[in-house]
């Protein structure tokens, strides 16, 4: 069985893990935050599978609209040229370097996520509403 995931099923699975394990962020008086271990970030890295969706070969010969379904099927961006597309499916996505996570109060299931890859480090917010847990680009 494949347990990969896609970046917002592995955001929720984050967010899940901070609520469960009560990473709030003061700790002893002070602002801290869960910084990630490198267990966690090779889990994260092995559950959004970090590779291409596809082979330049295995996209030889397919038409746009071909390439456009299967960039759908990956929600990912489907417009473009062609080779704009191939490039879509064919480029690795980077690796989760580091990063971390907290919650904004002790027992609280509001918090930030942040994530280190590729030269950046986008952060998300997650908060819990009628017990569905939410998460957004920040």
């Amino acid at each position: 069985m494949d347990d990969t995931i896609r970046m917002d099923a592995l955001l929720l699975y984050i967010a899940q893990m901070c609520i469960d394990n009560n990473w709030h962020r003061e700790v002893r008086g002070v602002d801290e935050f869960h910084y990630f271990t490198h267990a966690e970030l090779r889990d994260f890295n092995e559950r959004w599978n970090p590779t291409p969706y596809a082979t330049k070969e295995e996209l030889k010969g397919k038409t746009i609209v071909q390439l456009r379904d299967i960039l759908e099927g990956h929600n990912l961006k489907k417009s473009g040229k062609k080779a704009e597309l191939i490039e879509r499916l064919t480029t690795t996505v980077p690796i989760l370097c580091a990063g971390y996570v907290f919650l904004d109060e002790d027992g609280g299931t509001e918090g930030m996520i942040r994530l280190n890859f590729d030269h950046c480090n986008p952060k998300w917010s997650f908060w819990k509403k009628d017990g569905v847990l939410k998460v957004d680009y920040a």
